[in-house]
């Protein structure tokens, strides 16, 4: 898949889910992801996340049974990004696998592939 193609098949997801969010991801230059949850009523600020240095989690909640995927620094001092919430668990680990494929289409100059 090019950079395109995974961008393209995360914000599908981001905005087929059942969610009260509509969801949007864009890889930055420095290997950034940049996360939009917008609502039909207000949007929260965009959050932006290293990807190198953050690990993905996928996490099941209780209550619900619904899944949710983040991306958590390895630094304490920083806080976990919500990539997408509410979901299934099939389109929970076929966004996990989406955001691991990220880091190979980084480089210091963005117009220079790995």
């Amino acid at each position: 898949m090019s950079r395109e193609q995974v961008q393209a098949a995360m914000n599908k997801l981001g905005h087929e889910q059942p969610s009260d969010h509509h969801w949007h991801h864009q890889l930055l230059s420095g290997c950034v992801l940049e996360v939009h949850a917008r609502r039909l009523w207000g949007s929260r600020e965009p959050q932006q996340v290293a990807i190198r240095e953050a690990e993905v989690h996928k996490d099941r909640a209780s209550d619900t049974g619904d899944f949710s995927v983040s991306l958590v620094p390895r630094t304490a001092s920083a806080m976990a990004t919500v990539v997408l919430d509410r979901m299934d668990e099939v389109d929970a680990s076929q966004m996990v696998w989406l955001l691991n494929k990220l880091p190979r289409f980084c480089a210091v100059d963005p117009e220079v592939r790995p």
